[in-house]
């Protein structure tokens, strides 16, 4: 019997792990927040296309600041955020605390 190129073998390595978790920040305008469950398609397939699991927290963009004021005292910070507004005392203390990762050699 040949191999006729359909194994079904068990997937190996990379392709067996889960997605990587990543938490996100990131300001909406609109009336209601994007969802990110499966019925947005967009949210879906960049999640697919990545290989990652996106757990995004929408806030008010009329409240932003506070909230990141709010999560920036309390260390309590997602992987990712949006920061509106860099001349914002709390962020350069932040930065100048070493609370952020440098993401240049990774551009």
């Amino acid at each position: 019997a040949g191999n006729s190129g359909n194994n079904a073998a068990a997937p190996t390595g990379e392709a067996a792990a889960q997605p990587v978790g990543i938490s996100m920040m990131s300001p909406f305008y609109s009336a209601q927040p994007p969802t990110t469950d499966d019925s947005n398609a967009a949210f879906k397939a960049l999640q697919e296309k990545l290989g990652v699991k996106l757990d995004v927290t929408f806030i008010p963009g009329t409240t932003y600041n506070d909230k990141l004021n709010v999560m920036l005292a309390s260390g309590n910070l997602p992987q990712v955020m949006v920061v509106l507004d860099n001349k914002n005392a709390a962020i350069i203390n932040a930065v100048r605390s070493g609370a952020f990762w440098e993401i240049g050699p990774y551009i």
